[in-house]
């Protein structure tokens, strides 16, 4: 398989704190919360979607399902200090972001099929509206990539 894989990171901009709290108890999935035997954790669903763009349209596409949203590093010039979010009390401190990096399992899109070429790679966060916000106006982003 090819794979393209990227690092995503998640800033809150906002006026305050993205506070999803705790999840459910192990092997209970619930709310925005599912689940993962698998990788024995649970997953926010409907977290993030990735699509490659070509001129015909979209020619592959992925999701993240968020693992833990937590205050992983401060927005580039923010010195608002984090809550301190983490994996059992999850959210994003206002002038934070939370990091999966390009390693990360499920962290790609499937290139297998489509030809070599320049294309646009869509990044969408919180497409579903999930999470409460100020605006959803900037939760996508696209960059060109050649493979």
């Amino acid at each position: 398989r090819r794979l393209l894989r990227f690092d995503t990171a998640t800033g809150n901009a906002g006026a305050r704190d993205i506070t999803l709290g705790p999840v459910p108890p192990d092997g209970v999935s619930e709310g925005i919360y599912a689940w993962s035997a698998c990788h024995g954790h649970h997953h926010m669903t409907g977290y993030a979607d990735y699509k490659v763009v070509g001129d015909g349209g979209i020619v592959a596409s992925g999701h993240k399902q968020a693992f833990c949203l937590m205050d992983i590093k401060p927005i580039a010039g923010s010195s608002i200090p984090g809550f301190g979010y983490h994996c059992g009390n999850q959210g994003i401190s206002r002038g934070w972001e939370d990091v999966y990096g390009a390693g990360l399992p499920c962290q790609w899109v499937d290139i297998t099929d489509v030809p070599p070429g320049t294309y646009t790679l869509q990044i969408s966060i919180n497409d579903q509206k999930q999470i409460e916000e100020m605006n959803y106006e900037n939760n996508s982003v696209t960059f060109e990539v050649t493979f």
